[in-house]
């Protein structure tokens, strides 16, 4: 894509905003996530953890982090009973997920751009038997880390490269 279109120019804002921003925070997002995947719904009160700003992120329910950045590293979704709605594209902030598996979830809607930046460490996408739809975005093997993705019974359509498994 052409660097100018609106679609780089929000990857390219997502990822600076995520480098200026001190390495355990994870507010934004975490919060973001939590109103856009139906954290009202969520079966397990622990969930609300995510909108606690005094909890540090690496205590917060359902979150694994790297013992040496103190950044999250993965989300366990599947934990969480009632997620439902749509990914938002403020989960690219956290530059050290590696793993997003929502697989057997309510999530629908589609892959937003700006999880997948040149600086994403993601390694597995895993959304196998959700409602998610549309094409595969471009951006998503922009950083060289992507090694699986499992969409059966998904709404995904694209072209994945042979490297991935």
């Amino acid at each position: 894509p052409d660097s100018g279109t609106p679609q780089v120019l929000a990857m390219l804002a997502l990822a600076m905003l995520a480098g200026s921003q001190p390495a355990a925070s994870c507010d934004r997002p975490l919060r973001a996530c939590y109103d856009a995947m139906g954290g009202q719904s969520w079966k397990n009160a622990a969930g609300r953890s995510w909108l606690d700003a005094n909890i540090p992120c690496c205590e917060k329910a359902f979150v694994t982090c790297h013992k040496e950045k103190e950044e999250i590293r993965t989300i366990a979704w599947r934990s969480i009973a009632g997620l439902m709605g749509t990914i938002p594209p403020q989960l690219g902030l956290l530059t050290s997920l590696e793993e997003i598996n929502v697989e057997r979830t309510d999530l629908s809607g589609t892959l937003p751009d700006a999880l997948f930046s040149a600086s994403s460490e993601i390694e597995k996408l895993r959304i196998k038997r959700t409602s998610i739809t549309g094409t595969l975005p471009p951006s998503l093997f922009l950083s060289g880390t992507l090694e699986k993705v499992s969409a059966k019974k998904s709404g995904l359509s694209g072209t994945i490269p042979p490297t991935i498994g």
